[in-house]
C-alpha cells in the first residue's frame, strides 16, 4: 500500500525534473504552487478534526497534491495547443486542480463550525451538571432520613434530563435496584455512571461484562469497582491483547482484586504508576514486594529512586 501511495508523488516529481531541465520553469512554478497549496490546505483541514483516526489522512495528501500539480501541468501544456478543444480541456484541468484545495477549505470550515457547536453544547451540559449537583446537595441535606426516597423520586421525575440523571447517579443513597435499572440504559454514559456507583451490585457488574454489546466501554469501571466478582477481574486481566490501556492501575487500586491477579501484575506490568499504587496496598506481602521489585516496570526505570527506596523498605519490613 505504501508503494502505491508513493508512486504518484515520485512520478510527479520526476515529471517536474524533466520540465525543469527543458527550461519550462513557469510551468513548474505553477504546478508547485498548486501542489503546495493542496498540501497545506489539506493538512489544515485534517488538523481541525478531533477524530482519533484523522491523522491517517496525511498519508493521502502527497498523492492528492501530485494529482493536483499534474492537472496544473496539463493546463499549462494546453495553452500551447492550437486546438480549441484541447484548450477547453485545459480549462477543465485547471478547475479540477483547484478542486481538492477548495473542497478541503470548505471541509475545514464545516469542521470548525461543528466543533464550535459541540463545544457550546458541552459547556451547556457541564453547567447544567454542576448546577444539578449543587441542587441535589441542598435537597438531600434537607430530606434527612428520607434522602434515599427523595433521590429516587427525583430521578424518576427527571429521567429524561440526562445531566440531572448523571448528577443523581453519583449519590450513595441509591438502591441497588435503581442502579441496575439505569445500568440497562441505552445511553452508555448513564449506564457507565450507574455501574461506577459504589452500591452497584455484583450481579449488575457481571451482567454488563457478560452480556453488554459494548463491554469494552465499561472495562475500566469494572476493573476499579470493589463489587466486581473476582472471576470477572481475572478474565479482564487475561484478555490479550489488552482491549484498553491503563487497566493495571485500576487493578492495583481495587481492594477486591484477587491476589493471583496482583501477583501477575507485579511480575509483568510495565506501568510504573500501577506499581506505585500496588505498593500502597495495606495487605501487601513479601512475595508481592519481591516480584514488584524485579518486575519490568522497575527494571526499566532504575532512576526512579523513590519507588525503589519504598520497595526496599517494604522488603525489610515484610520479608524475614
Amino acid at each position: 500500500m505504501l508503494l502505491t501511495i508513493l508512486a504518484l508523488p515520485i512520478a510527479y516529481l520526476a515529471w517536474l525534473v524533466v520540465l525543469a531541465t527543458r527550461r519550462r520553469l513557469a510551468d513548474v512554478a505553477l504546478s508547485l504552487l498548486v501542489a503546495v497549496a493542496t498540501l497545506a490546505i489539506g493538512a489544515w483541514e485534517i488538523l481541525q478534526s478531533r477524530a482519533s483516526t484523522a491523522a491517517i489522512g496525511f498519508l493521502f495528501l502527497p498523492p492528492l497534491a501530485a494529482v493536483a500539480g499534474s492537472l496544473a501541468l496539463l493546463y499549462a501544456e494546453s495553452r500551447r495547443a492550437r486546438s480549441r478543444a484541447v484548450r477547453y480541456l485545459g480549462l477543465v484541468a485547471l478547475v479540477a486542480c483547484a478542486a481538492p484545495a477548495v473542497l478541503a477549505l470548505r471541509g475545514g470550515e464545516r469542521t470548525i463550525a461543528k466543533n464550535a457547536s459541540r463545544d457550546a453544547d458541552q459547556a451547556r451540559r457541564d453547567s447544567a451538571y454542576a448546577r444539578y449537583r449543587l441542587q441535589l446537595d441542598t435537597l438531600l441535606a434537607a430530606s434527612g432520613d428520607r434522602s434515599a426516597d427523595t433521590l429516587e423520586a427525583l430521578l424518576r421525575r427527571h429521567r429524561d434530563d440526562r445531566e440531572f440523571v448523571l448528577a443523581g447517579l453519583e449519590r450513595p443513597q441509591l438502591s441497588t435496584a435503581l442502579l441496575d435499572t439505569f445500568a440497562r440504559s441505552p445511553d452508555l454514559g448513564i449506564a457507565l455512571q450507574a455501574i461506577r456507583n459504589p452500591n452497584a451490585p455484583a450481579e449488575t457488574l457481571e451482567r454488563i461484562y457478560r452480556a453488554h454489546r459494548y463491554r469494552t466501554y465499561f472495562l475500566q469501571a469494572l476493573a476499579a469497582h470493589a463489587n466486581t466478582p473476582p472471576a470477572i477481574l481475572r478474565e479482564i486481566r487475561a484478555l490479550r491483547p489488552a482491549p484498553i490501556t491503563g487497566l493495571d492501575i485500576w487493578f492495583a487500586g481495587n481492594p477486591s482484586t484477587p491476589r493471583d491477579v496482583l501477583l501477575d501484575l507485579a511480575r509483568t506490568s510495565e506501568s510504573i504508576d500501577a506499581i506505585r499504587v500496588l505498593v500502597r496496598r495495606p495487605a501487601l506481602d513479601c512475595e508481592l514486594v519481591r516480584e514488584a521489585a524485579r518486575g519490568p516496570a522497575i527494571v526499566a526505570r532504575p532512576g526512579d529512586a523513590d519507588i525503589a527506596q519504598q520497595l526496599a523498605g517494604l522488603r525489610s519490613a515484610k520479608c524475614p
